[in-house]
């Protein structure tokens, strides 16, 4: 599943993806890149500290997994903000209230139940703030600016396979070793995930 993953990565989601932005950007958001970005480097940090305490193979996978994240979003990013005629709109804005909010959320998480950072609940609370809303604020701008030139095809369909292939692998892990705080918060987040990518989809279906 792992090798799976980065397969359609390296082959699909990141080459036809930078090579339509360096022509085209329409309907994109540079917080859709960014905002993920940041949660990308932030789950890297703790899959670093869980790999220092517990070097497995599955915890040296996670910490692949985060690094490819934040290579190919910071490229995505830069990439759009080179190529972009206008690098922000209002609904960049209301990504980064929302990534505020989230950020906001998870300290008090943290403070008032003295949880850690890698704690389930906190981390759903920031993938809610950092995935989940600016692909839906995503699917929202392509609808606004009515079009979609800037999202190339293998880039939506790899994203589907991708979390399609993520959800599969927590469903296997529940059936293996039952439901616990951890699978089921990750579970809600890539269901969350999926439900906006297909937002994102329906927009650029209409707009293509």
């Amino acid at each position: 599943m792992f090798w799976l993953q980065m397969l359609v990565i390296v082959a699909f989601f990141i080459p036809y993806q930078v090579s339509r932005m360096l022509h085209e950007t329409d309907g994109m958001i540079i917080t859709s890149f960014l905002l993920v970005d940041i949660y990308c480097a932030f789950m890297l940090s703790l899959a670093w500290n869980a790999y220092k305490a517990n070097p497995t193979r599955i915890a040296r996978q996670m910490v692949a997994t985060w690094i490819l994240g934040v290579v190919l979003y910071t490229l995505f990013t830069l990439t759009f903000a080179f190529n972009a005629c206008k690098l922000w709109n209002p609904n960049d804005n209301v990504n980064a209230v929302n990534a505020a909010i989230g950020v906001m959320g998870a300290l008090a998480l943290v403070r008032a139940k003295a949880l850690p950072w890698s704690h389930p609940d906190v981390r759903m609370n920031l993938a809610i703030s950092f995935r989940v809303i600016p692909q839906t604020m995503l699917a929202l701008n392509i609808f606004a600016s009515q079009s979609s030139k800037g999202v190339a095809t293998e880039f939506v369909i790899s994203f589907h396979a991708l979390i399609a292939l993520r959800i599969a692998g927590i469903l296997y892990a529940i059936k293996e070793h039952g439901t616990d705080r951890n699978r089921r918060c990750m579970l809600i987040s890539e269901s969350l995930g999926w439900a906006s990518w297909c937002l994102v989809t329906a927009a650029w279906l209409v707009h293509r």
